[in-house]
């Protein structure tokens, strides 16, 4: 059977080599790839409603062939 930790996870300092500067970086770095990511999920929400999300990503223009 799994077992789950039921503690609360608690604030510990960053692995050997790795400052706490680096580690706010990281975490800033990560929380732009969040904001753009809910971005996506609001844009694509939109395109539901409109009925056209199934072209959202989908190339609109072709390469001239040569």
């Amino acid at each position: 059977m799994l077992e789950v930790d039921s503690q609360p996870e608690t604030a510990s300092i960053p692995p050997a080599g790795v400052t706490i500067a680096e580690v706010l970086t990281r975490l800033a770095e990560i929380q732009r790839h969040l904001q753009l990511i809910d971005h996506k999920i609001d844009v694509y929400r939109g395109r539901l409603a409109a009925g056209d999300a199934d072209r959202l990503w989908a190339p609109t223009h072709q390469p001239d062939a040569p």
